[in-house]
Protein backbone atom coordinates (compact mmCIF):
# COMPACT_ATOMS: atom_id res chain seq x y z
CA UNK A 1 0.00 0.00 0.00
CA UNK A 2 1.47 3.04 -0.74
CA UNK A 3 0.44 6.56 1.09
CA UNK A 4 -0.30 9.64 -0.39
CA UNK A 5 -0.07 13.37 0.81
CA UNK A 6 -4.16 13.04 0.70
CA UNK A 7 -4.03 10.16 3.20
CA UNK A 8 -1.70 11.38 5.65
CA UNK A 9 -3.14 12.63 9.17
CA UNK A 10 -2.88 15.50 10.42
CA UNK A 11 -1.78 14.23 13.57
CA UNK A 12 1.51 13.25 11.98
CA UNK A 13 2.79 16.90 11.57
CA UNK A 14 4.83 18.25 14.23
CA UNK A 15 2.81 19.80 17.04
CA UNK A 16 3.53 23.38 17.85
CA UNK A 17 2.91 24.20 21.17
CA UNK A 18 3.34 27.12 23.28
CA UNK A 19 4.57 27.38 27.06
CA UNK A 20 4.45 30.47 29.32
CA UNK A 21 6.56 29.97 32.30
CA UNK A 22 5.88 32.86 35.03
CA UNK A 23 9.09 33.43 37.52
CA UNK A 24 8.77 36.63 40.11
CA UNK A 25 5.69 38.48 38.04
CA UNK A 26 7.59 37.83 34.84
CA UNK A 27 6.17 36.08 31.92
CA UNK A 28 8.18 34.06 29.59
CA UNK A 29 7.02 32.66 26.33
CA UNK A 30 8.39 29.44 24.57
CA UNK A 31 7.52 28.02 21.11
CA UNK A 32 7.62 23.71 20.87
CA UNK A 33 7.25 22.14 17.78
CA UNK A 34 7.30 18.13 18.33
CA UNK A 35 8.74 18.76 21.97
CA UNK A 36 11.74 20.54 20.88
CA UNK A 37 12.28 24.31 21.85
CA UNK A 38 11.92 26.65 18.65
CA UNK A 39 12.64 29.59 20.65
CA UNK A 40 12.47 31.83 23.63
CA UNK A 41 10.91 35.43 23.85
CA UNK A 42 12.18 37.94 26.40
CA UNK A 43 10.28 37.98 29.59
CA UNK A 44 7.05 40.41 29.80
CA UNK A 45 4.87 42.11 32.58
CA UNK A 46 1.66 40.72 32.98
CA UNK A 47 -0.30 43.35 30.79
CA UNK A 48 2.69 42.39 28.26
CA UNK A 49 1.71 38.64 28.72
CA UNK A 50 -2.18 39.15 28.37
CA UNK A 51 -1.41 41.07 25.07
CA UNK A 52 1.00 38.25 23.77
CA UNK A 53 -1.57 35.20 24.37
CA UNK A 54 -4.04 36.30 22.87
CA UNK A 55 -1.86 37.13 19.54
CA UNK A 56 -0.52 33.59 19.80
CA UNK A 57 -4.17 32.49 19.67
CA UNK A 58 -4.50 34.31 16.81
CA UNK A 59 -1.99 32.98 15.10
CA UNK A 60 1.01 36.04 15.79
CA UNK A 61 4.04 35.63 17.45
CA UNK A 62 4.98 37.84 20.59
CA UNK A 63 7.74 40.77 19.44
CA UNK A 64 11.39 39.74 19.76
CA UNK A 65 12.13 43.27 21.19
CA UNK A 66 10.06 46.51 21.79
CA UNK A 67 11.61 49.87 20.95
CA UNK A 68 10.62 53.13 21.46
CA UNK A 69 8.92 54.71 18.74
CA UNK A 70 10.87 58.16 17.39
CA UNK A 71 9.48 61.23 17.86
CA UNK A 72 9.92 63.88 15.50
CA UNK A 73 11.54 66.71 16.60
CA UNK A 74 10.40 70.01 16.72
Amino acid sequence: MTLRDSDTNEHDAPKDEWRITIEDDRYTFARYASGTVIEVYRSASQQEAAVWAVAVIQGYEPPRSLRDREIPAD
